[in-house]
């Protein structure tokens, strides 16, 4: 007589020992186990031990991937030795979760290397304490609050990590999990910050223009929930670390703005859209009232209400001068209405950008698109002007670039620089408004060569 025993579903996870326990007294048994899905492969050559404190004596030994078996009992200490001959090595720890106070820490005694990078996964309720100012940390699993000193290339907080409280004092973060508190030291500052609600983007934006982020991510389509009484505050990046907002695919939506949601861009944008979205301004655009350099690339704009009176683009409304490239790529407006604030009318208006400013430096803007553009009453001299080209130079107003002037006061620019329009595309044009000699099918008026 035989009997068969099925443990069905039982959880096993990676570099874990799973225990299964049972008795087979005196008679003999055989097992088959079957992982399913099976691993891919495996990761690690894994050295297990029993409790944290044996983790420096493996790490001496060679081994550099340390699985924990048994929780900490009370509060340790893990000592990583500078005991490595190859200074970009990499280690692995795991420790099962506990509620004690973990520090992680960088010894000093071997006079060899520490590792480059410490992968570590210790989820504690309690507090973890790095103190590792020489070496890059990626931290996985939960915990109620870290405190961090680690090298400028950074804290990674990885994917599903969750943190309370996260407290650093040195280097670098890049935060691809959810942080519920976040507090930065003068010595510190967001390398990468990945959000996904209003809230947290505000949260990014604001140690942006206080020169502690440099990168932010979107995870989701954000709904900014504005209103004409709450309107979002523009972004500022003028004169700081900022780097990039990359939208990731994903949307903002419902947005109040005054001036655009960059009030200054200096920096790159991509892979945004920008839906739905209601600016009052004096000059202004949906992405960017102002921006001096960098780039914007694919990015688009649906169904944008403007409100101003000068420099309004459906993208951006004044790209102003600087020593610095600018490249608007792949980008679109799609339904964009742009109204005067005052009875004199739009000046300066378009689909796309209202004013472009060029100088010391290259422009391109190629394979953008704009279309169903309106445009409110756009200004016009009055019938007893006899120099209409004159009384309206730099006033125009278009589908797609309004005005494009060359401020540069080097004769050499025009050899040197170039402003090129590449694989562009206008929907319709706007008719009823003021034309002359240089308005073609992209922009209204244009003080260059060679457009």
């Amino acid at each position: 007589m035989s009997w068969a025993f099925i443990f069905k579903s039982v959880p096993i996870r990676r570099n874990y020992k799973t225990n299964v326990s049972g008795n087979l007294l005196t008679k003999e048994g055989n097992f088959e186990v079957t992982v399913n899905p099976a691993f891919e492969k495996q990761e690690y050559d894994n050295a297990y031990v029993q409790t944290v404190a044996e983790i420096a004596d493996a790490l001496k030994a060679g081994e550099t991937n340390i699985v924990v078996a048994e929780a900490p009992a009370g509060d340790v200490e893990i000592i990583i030795p500078n005991c490595f001959a190859d200074a970009a090595t990499e280690i692995s720890i795991i420790v099962p979760a506990s509620d004690k106070k973990i520090t992680l820490k960088e010894g000093n005694s071997d006079g060899a290397n520490l590792p480059a990078v410490v992968n570590l996964d210790a989820s504690t309720t309690g507090t973890l304490v790095l103190d590792m100012p020489n070496t890059t940390v990626y931290l996985s699993g939960s915990y109620g609050s870290v405190e961090a000193a680690t090298a400028d290339d950074t804290l990674v907080v990885s994917e599903g990590t969750a943190i309370g409280n996260l407290t650093v004092n040195k280097g670098g973060v890049e935060i691809y999990g959810t942080v519920e508190n976040l507090v930065l030291g003068s010595d510190a500052f967001v390398k990468v910050y990945s959000v996904g609600d209003a809230q947290l983007l505000r949260e990014a934006f604001d140690l942006a223009e206080e020169n502690k982020c440099a990168r932010i991510v979107l995870t989701a389509d954000i709904d900014l929930e504005g209103s004409e009484g709450n309107m979002w505050e523009p972004v500022n990046t003028e004169n700081t670390r900022f780097e990039e907002l990359d939208g990731a695919g994903h949307a903002d939506g419902a947005g109040y703005y005054y001036g655009g949601f960059f009030y200054v861009l200096q920096g790159n944008v991509k892979n945004l859209t920008i839906e739905n979205a209601t600016v009052t301004c004096h000059r202004g655009g949906a992405l960017a009232g102002r921006m001096d350099w960098g780039s914007i690339e694919n990015c688009h704009v649906r169904n944008a209400d403007i409100t101003g009176e000068q420099k309004l683009g459906g993208l951006i409304g004044f790209v102003s001068n600087s020593s610095k490239d600018v490249s608007v790529k792949g980008s679109s407006v799609e339904g964009c209405t742009i109204s005067p604030l005052f009875s004199s009318g739009l000046y300066q208006a378009a689909g796309l950008i209202g004013y472009l400013q060029t100088f010391d430096r290259n422009v391109l803007v190629e394979g953008c698109s704009v279309s169903d553009i309106t445009l409110g009453k756009v200004y016009e001299p009055d019938s007893e002007v006899t120099d209409r080209i004159y009384d309206l130079e730099q006033y125009y107003s278009h589908a797609f670039i309004g005005d494009i002037v060359n401020i540069s006061k080097n004769e050499d620019a025009y050899g040197k620089y170039t402003v090129e329009l590449k694989d562009n595309s206008v929907a319709a044009q706007i008719d009823g408004i003021p034309t002359c000699n240089t308005t073609n099918d992209y922009a209204g008026w244009w003080q260059l060569t060679n457009i």
